[in-house]
């Protein structure tokens, strides 16, 4: 185990083999590595869906030895893989079988604006203008490695179908950017005009009744977060919540890498720390540690439509019951428990 033993225990980070974060096996101080810390959804989407290490959070050279934190992900944007007939979700609503349609956006594993920005005491370690640092560590917030594709309320509040009826606040990093949905003016027959029920019903803020088997907002989130071709995720909207947990995280992050140096600025259990001249190199060990926490991040996100801590959206958070467990029984595929 390295002296980054706490956060490979912690599951955020792979067991690479560093003694000290502070060092390259061989580095070269230059002003080539930039930091993208903004955040940008477009940005983040094109990368997901691009998954090459071009696209990586690492803004680093391929051959440089700190390739090793590099672990491009492609995940192609639903909202161009599967045609807007093919991203539908059926609701029944007393009679009617109400059909609507399903829109993805990318979300920041790591948020820009409301995590990183905010988790102050990291800042010294990526970027040399706060003075700590030879030079720039090279992250890119908005690499495939710190993104999801996550089903949102732009297909049909007021930037798609106008069907929520209720105001919808900005996300961050420009996150509920998506394509727009358009109406179907016909069905398949040809002959008989297409129409939308409104998404009528109370939200989380309404209280536990929001959570109404009856409630159309709640249908229309289930069957989004469980649609079958990209298969469960959570919701996504405003999620405060999900952004202070993550801005704690790396605030910790920042401690560890803190506490490895002494008063002087230097780890004094690194000969190379003790010896170098001038600044600390940037903390090289840190883009696995980022990209290590989105990957825990990712999987609190996927495969599940709830949970206590991590969620992007009020629907998906401590309020929001829990899923029925399905098992497997001899003669059916599952059975609801």
């Amino acid at each position: 185990m390295t002296q980054l033993g706490e956060m490979v225990a912690a599951g955020f980070v792979d067991d690479f083999d560093v003694d000290c974060p502070f060092h390259e096996k061989k580095h070269t101080c230059d002003d080539v590595k930039n930091n993208y810390l903004a955040g940008n959804a477009t940005a983040l989407g094109e990368n997901l869906d691009g998954g090459t290490s071009d696209t990586s959070t690492v803004q680093r050279g391929s051959a440089s030895p700190d390739n090793t934190y590099r672990s491009p992900e492609k995940f192609v944007d639903p909202d161009e893989a599967y045609g807007e007939a093919e991203r539908e979700v059926q609701i029944v609503k007393g009679n009617d079988d109400c059909i609507y349609p399903v829109a993805y956006s990318a979300h920041h594993l790591i948020p820009a604006k409301e995590s990183l920005k905010r988790a102050a005491k990291l800042h010294k370690f990526i970027d040399k203008g706060k003075g700590a640092i030879c030079c720039n560590l090279g992250y890119n917030v908005d690499g495939n490695e710190n993104g999801v594709w996550l089903p949102g309320l732009h297909a049909v509040n007021s930037k798609g179908l106008d069907l929520w009826g209720a105001a919808s606040t900005e996300l961050p990093d420009d996150e509920e950017v998506g394509r727009k949905s358009v109406k179907r003016a016909e069905l398949e027959d040809g002959t008989t005009k297409w129409s939308y029920s409104p998404l009528d019903g109370p939200k989380p803020s309404d209280g536990p009744a929001a959570f109404s088997p009856t409630n159309m907002k709640w249908m229309y989130v289930q069957a989004a977060m469980n649609f079958p071709l990209v298969g469960t995720r959570q919701f996504h909207d405003r999620h405060p919540d999900y952004s202070g947990k993550v801005c704690e995280h790396l605030e910790d992050v920042a401690t560890v890498l803190e506490g490895l140096l002494g008063l002087g600025g230097v780890n004094p259990s690194c000969k190379k720390c003790k010896d170098a001249q001038g600044k600390p190199q940037p903390p090289i060990a840190l883009l696995g540690m980022l990209n290590g926490s989105s990957r825990w991040f990712r999987g609190k996100l996927v495969g599940h439509t709830r949970d206590s801590t991590y969620f992007t959206s009020s629907w998906c958070g401590p309020m929001a019951p829990a899923p029925a467990l399905v098992i497997p029984r001899k003669g059916n595929k599952s059975a609801p428990r």
